[in-house]
């Protein structure tokens, strides 16, 4: 079964990461994932289609999404931080969704990671987006941050 997912703009989740953030911020947060929604509601269920076909059966039967301005990618939750290039965060969300859907374990990070980012790899690539370069730019910084 292919899980509901929904993005989330939550004031009192962004005033966790930022102490300063109002309520207008979360008006602007909605304006500048706008590009992002788009993507989103035209590509959301085909990823995860492809996403079980190419890992596990899904195990929950929804899945928000929070969108942030601050913080850094989150799993579970499943948080997004905002970035510009939208095709860039459509990454991330797989990538994040890929976590969520993940029951076995492995050694270590570097290990789940690779096998996270061959399924991102196979999803990005059977979607009809040019994201080659988006998704090297974030296998760099995942790499990175896991050294």
């Amino acid at each position: 079964m292919i899980p509901k997912t929904e993005l989330v703009y939550s004031f009192p989740y962004n005033h966790l990461f930022n102490n300063n953030f109002t309520y207008l911020d979360l008006e602007k947060l909605n304006k500048m994932f706008s590009n992002f929604e788009k993507l989103y509601l035209k590509y959301i269920k085909q990823i995860l289609i492809l996403i079980e076909r190419s890992n596990e059966t899904w195990k929950r039967k929804y899945i928000p999404i929070y969108l942030t301005e601050k913080t850094r990618p989150i799993s579970n939750p499943l948080t997004l931080r905002y970035e510009k290039n939208e095709k860039c965060l459509l990454i991330v969300l797989i990538h994040e969704l890929i976590h969520n859907n993940l029951t076995r374990k492995f050694m270590n990070r570097g290990e789940l990671h690779k096998y996270i980012s061959e399924i991102t790899k196979k999803v990005c690539s059977e979607l009809d987006l040019e994201l080659d370069e988006e998704v090297g730019e974030l296998d760099k910084r995942i790499l990175q941050s896991h050294n």
